[in-house]
């Protein structure tokens, strides 16, 4: 079985969700059991060609539609395309600042199509989430290691 997990960010440095993320892939990274690759993606096409490269059994992101707008198209008024569905890997989203009514509503919604409010993309992309509010600059190192067991979790009963 490939243990080998993607973990995506995207390339700028100076931003709180590009350093939270880092935080979480210093703490996973630490696995014995799973080899963790992080990944900085400005595309679909550089997230394909890391795909084809390191083929992994799962993908986490660490989504925020600010830095990651590629993974969504808007079609339309209230429609929307979904970038990445239908890839092959397992695949987790962290979705930063959300509302605990939009981590409730979050789906494992796998179709290419969105119809709904633009909120409804940030809990419409992946089969899994872990859902982060602000709170983690508080408890940095609680949170880092909560989310270090959320992320096991998921890939394990993914895999």
């Amino acid at each position: 079985m490939n243990k080998k997990i993607l973990f995506v960010s995207h390339k700028k440095k100076k931003c709180g969700v590009y350093e939270f993320g880092k935080n979480v892939f210093n703490a996973i990274s630490r696995s014995p059991n799973y080899n963790f690759v992080k990944i900085e993606c400005d595309s679909r096409d550089d997230l394909l060609g890391d795909i084809k490269t390191h083929d992994p059994a799962a993908i986490i992101y660490n989504y925020h539609p600010s830095v990651m707008p590629w993974l969504v198209t808007k079609l339309g008024k209230g429609v929307y395309r979904n970038n990445i569905a239908g890839l092959h890997p397992v695949q987790v989203g962290i979705i930063h600042e959300i509302t605990q009514q939009v981590a409730d509503m979050s789906t494992g919604y796998d179709n290419k199509i969105i119809i709904g409010r633009p909120e409804k993309k940030i809990n419409s992309l992946f089969n899994f989430y872990i859902a982060v509010y602000n709170l983690y600059m508080v408890v940095k190192k609680q949170v880092t290691h909560f989310l270090f067991v959320l992320s096991f979790l998921a890939i394990s009963i993914a895999l």
